[in-house]
């Protein structure tokens, strides 16, 4: 392999594959999971409320505000490691950027799961299933936002590419830019 990269020598699917199917682990079937799981609880009936009434509400709202910020949290964080170098050199290139592409799926699919997890605990402490199930589907509509497209896996290889044949290579040793 030659010294310069081109975006011909990748495919997009392969690279895109791995991360897609993690993330719709993390952020479609383990969000089914968590609504089935208050569902059944709901049902069964017997949750008492810790918190309730207006302090319910409150919180609430504030786990909303905190689900827009990991909404936003996880797309920057994405951005910020798509444009940090990955490639060491030409050879295995396509198994590195599958490789970085999965992680960085993983760490923004992860953000997006902790909003699910907030609807549970939701539900844990207030006993009322329709908030708490909203900030599921919230968690699983926002990862249809942020899911990997081929789009941004073309944009991701670019921009890898870019920095590669700039000769910008990863280093353990220099914090991220």
């Amino acid at each position: 392999m030659s010294d310069q990269l081109n975006p011909d020598q990748f495919d997009e699917y392969q690279i895109m594959k791995p991360g897609l199917y993690l993330g719709m682990l993390l952020n479609v079937v383990a969000p089914a999971g968590y609504f089935f799981l208050i569902y059944y609880l709901n049902n069964q009936g017997g949750m008492t409320a810790s918190i309730a009434g207006e302090s319910a509400n409150m919180l609430f709202y504030a786990l909303i505000a905190v689900s827009l910020g990991l909404i936003a949290t996880s797309y920057l964080v994405r951005e910020r490691l798509f444009k940090q170098p990955s490639l060491t050199s030409g050879e295995g290139a396509s198994e590195a950027l599958t490789n970085r592409f999965k992680m960085i799926s993983i760490v923004s699919g992860a953000i997006l799961e902790g909003i699910a997890v907030l609807g549970v605990v939701y539900f844990f402490l207030t006993a009322r299933f329709q908030e708490g199930a909203i900030l599921i589907l919230i968690a699983a509509g926002a990862y249809q936002l942020i899911r990997p497209r081929p789009g941004a896996v073309d944009r991701f290889i670019q921009l890898q590419i870019e920095s590669f044949n700039k000769g910008e290579r990863p280093s353990a040793l220099t914090p991220p830019q």
